[in-house]
């Protein structure tokens, strides 16, 4: 019990109230509040257990980002590929799909013999017929966003209005998320190219380690590329 002091007619008069009900009161509300709330976390769990494999492919489906390949004004092969990335480049402009493979990457890949990644998938272009003329090195990119900038530059500087973009199907969501806004801005048409070498399917992935490994990492690295754009 405490006093409560209130004016009548301009006198000052005491009540008491009993501030025990009212405790009580609001601990009974609170703990139907956490009884409710409990509920709630449990039917979303129950939700998420019984539809998991349908948002866990869509997970995976969200990463693969693809259009067909179709004529532009360069290609651009993203860095830290294997052999068949710059294979398949060269096989587009075989194609007569573009007039120009421009590489990436100033990173030295384990397989590289000592060369920068844009040097090595630039020496697997000409072993695969793509002129040396044709092919535009840009080994001074370290991570995606210096190289969506610098590709970006370089095709400005070509009066390029379109490029096909090559990289794997699990990696091209992140490409996309990093390379579009670069080139729009600069009104290039971004055109998303997997490559087909590098298969990936969306349904299992997380049943299967190596699988559930890249597409974790994945997205780490797009919060990272997107937290620091």
């Amino acid at each position: 019990m405490v006093d409560g002091r209130f004016m009548v007619d301009g006198t000052p008069r005491f009540v008491k109230v009993n501030t025990s009900t009212h405790w009580v009161f609001s601990k009974r509300r609170m703990r139907s509040l956490a009884v409710l709330g409990l509920l709630w976390v449990m039917l979303g769990l129950f939700v998420a257990l019984i539809s998991r494999e349908a948002w866990l492919m869509d997970i995976g489906e969200f990463l693969v980002v693809e259009a067909k390949p179709r004529r532009a004004d360069a290609v651009v092969v993203v860095s830290q590929g294997l052999d068949d990335r710059p294979i398949f480049a060269a096989e587009l402009y075989a194609l007569g799909l573009a007039p120009v493979v421009m590489t990436l990457g100033a990173v030295t890949p384990a397989s590289g013999a000592g060369l920068t990644g844009a040097a090595r998938d630039a020496e697997i272009l000409h072993n695969w017929g793509v002129p040396i003329e044709r092919i535009v090195k840009l080994d001074d990119t370290s991570n995606l966003q210096e190289e969506a900038a610098h590709s970006r530059d370089a095709l400005v500087a070509r009066r390029a209005t379109s490029a096909i973009v090559l990289s794997d199907p699990i990696r091209m969501r992140r490409v996309a998320l990093v390379f579009g806004p670069f080139y729009r801005a600069a009104g290039i048409t971004f055109i998303p190219v997997i490559n087909p070498a590098r298969g990936f399917n969306p349904d299992g992935w997380w049943r299967r380690e190596t699988d559930a490994v890249v597409v974790v990492l994945e997205y780490l690295k797009m919060a990272l590329d997107l937290t620091w754009r």
